[in-house]
């Protein structure tokens, strides 16, 4: 939870505030929604049978809350307080707490010393049917809640009225606000998290190179009109010229070779998506727990990416990779066959002007 401007210290009893959670479906856990809870934690959660205790990462001399530190276990003292920190998370998830100890309270939240949950909701839709199971086994002295507004009432928390939906979105904008909503609670998939980033690593090792090398692919183009011939022909060829244009020539295949392999790569992803969208688009939204999650999620970027905003026809998206690949194959058969004549031609020419022929 975020920083509150904290007024007082007490030793609270029967106190309540609300908060949310991440939730691991691997290891089945509850997941503070702040990162920070991992240092010196290793993969240990910290609400173990819906308890926690705080302690401070920073300065363990000193108990937590202290007012001088930000350590402590936050809760809002609203939903509405709640909801403006954590949107996503918190239309998932509201669970009610119970602080204990020192606790430090302000104006729109609380920091205190240990906490239990006592209460929760979940979301109705079946995404959310795994977090209710979750924290079903890890609190199961929690009372858990069908209707919010009655939890909160229970335990004499404020509550605010959810904002006014749109009655109808695109279809783009509802899929890709659902799927972040489960992304936020349970986290993406580390495989498509993996996959994104090895893609991202790639475009900016690879990427720009590749532009470079297309650049000089066409420069080289240009070059082949100029045979080595006419300087070779010359009275007194300056061979250092001729040198250097050979030299020249031989880099622009390696540069071409480097796009080859580019283009080698983009077909083989775009026959990848093509496939991906094919075999899952229909259901690219049913996230679960295993299987092809992270293959589906990549497919997902990528489609929502270039289409977001309007309504997904997944036939056209797969027609779309197919083409890209097929039109990568025929760049591909053009570089090598220019490869191969620049190679070839460079050879012939210098064995013909400059071989021992000419020498004599």
């Amino acid at each position: 939870m975020s920083e509150h401007t904290m007024d007082t210290m007490d030793i609270e009893v029967g106190r309540y505030a609300v908060r949310t959670f991440r939730i691991d479906r691997r290891r089945r856990i509850l997941q503070p929604v702040n990162p920070s809870w991992r240092r010196g934690r290793g993969h240990e959660s910290p609400w173990r049978n819906g308890a926690c205790r705080a302690v401070c990462n920073h300065d363990r001399a000193h108990d937590a809350p202290a007012e001088e530190c930000g350590c402590g276990i936050y809760g809002a003292t609203s939903l509405e307080s709640l909801r403006a920190q954590y949107p996503v998370l918190a239309s998932n998830i509201v669970a009610v707490i119970a602080a204990e100890g020192t606790t430090i309270v302000g104006s729109r939240g609380l920091r205190t010393q240990a906490a239990r949950v006592v209460a929760y909701w979940c979301h109705p839709s079946s995404r959310m049917d795994t977090a209710g199971a979750v924290i079903a086994e890890q609190c199961p002295a929690a009372e858990r809640f069908a209707d919010l507004d009655q939890m909160l009432a229970v335990y004499g928390l404020r509550y605010t009225s959810e904002p006014e939906t749109p009655t109808s979105v695109p279809a783009a904008v509802d899929g890709l606000r659902r799927v972040l909503a489960t992304g936020h609670t349970y986290g993406f998939a580390p495989r498509a998290l993996a996959a994104l980033r090895t893609m991202a690593s790639v475009a900016a090792l690879v990427g720009f190179p590749a532009l470079v090398a297309w650049a000089f692919t066409h420069l080289a183009a240009q070059a082949e009109a100029i045979p080595l011939s006419q300087y070779a022909n010359q009275s007194s060829p300056d061979r250092a010229l001729v040198g250097f244009i050979s030299a020249t020539h031989g880099f622009m295949s390696a540069l071409i070779a480097a796009d080859l392999a580019w283009r080698l790569t983009l077909t083989c992803m775009a026959i990848a998506m093509g496939a991906a969208v094919i075999r899952w688009g229909p259901t690219l939204f049913t996230l679960r727990p295993g299987g092809r999650t992270g293959l589906r999620m990549v497919s997902f970027f990528v489609t929502y990416t270039m289409l977001i905003g309007g309504p997904v026809s997944w036939a056209w998206v797969a027609i779309g990779f197919i083409a890209l690949g097929a039109y990568n194959c025929y760049l591909t058969a053009y570089l090598l066959r220019l490869i191969g004549t620049m190679i070839a031609g460079r050879v012939d020419d210098l064995v013909r002007n400059f071989g021992p022929e000419q020498a004599r």
